[in-house]
């Protein structure tokens, strides 16, 4: 499997020109610069520009939070995309495997928790 990292790279979200192209930080890794800046108790961490070290892990950190983005979109585009219509019993089917719906379930989890986001689990019907 490969890593986050290695996902990030493969789909080109690493650009040396972010800042010059005036790419938007995400607001994710603004979020924990935030958060990082008002425990910072020994002044480690500069946020105010060019060459700071709190400016390059803001360039870090946005490309992880883009792909975790794209994770979210393939997810839906592939309920979306995974659902089929069963004339015979009139009723909308799931048309995945068992393996698809358990990394999805696990990935969509992952996220979830990532994001601070409640699981909540579907009703089945059990008549």
């Amino acid at each position: 499997m490969m890593s986050d990292y290695e996902d990030a790279v493969s789909k080109g979200l690493f650009t040396e020109d972010r800042w010059e192209a005036g790419v938007e930080h995400h607001p994710m890794s603004l979020r924990i610069a935030d958060f990082i800046s008002k425990q910072d108790k020994y002044g480690e961490w500069s946020w105010g520009g060019d060459g700071d070290n709190g400016e390059e892990l803001l360039y870090q950190l946005d490309p992880f939070f883009e792909l975790l983005g794209m994770d979210l979109e393939v997810l839906q585009d592939r309920l979306k995309n995974g659902i089929e219509y069963d004339e015979e019993h009139n009723e909308y089917i799931l048309v995945w495997t068992k393996k698809e719906i358990d990394d999805a379930k696990k990935r969509a989890e992952e996220l979830a928790k990532f994001f601070e986001l409640p699981v909540v689990e579907p009703e089945t019907d059990n008549d």
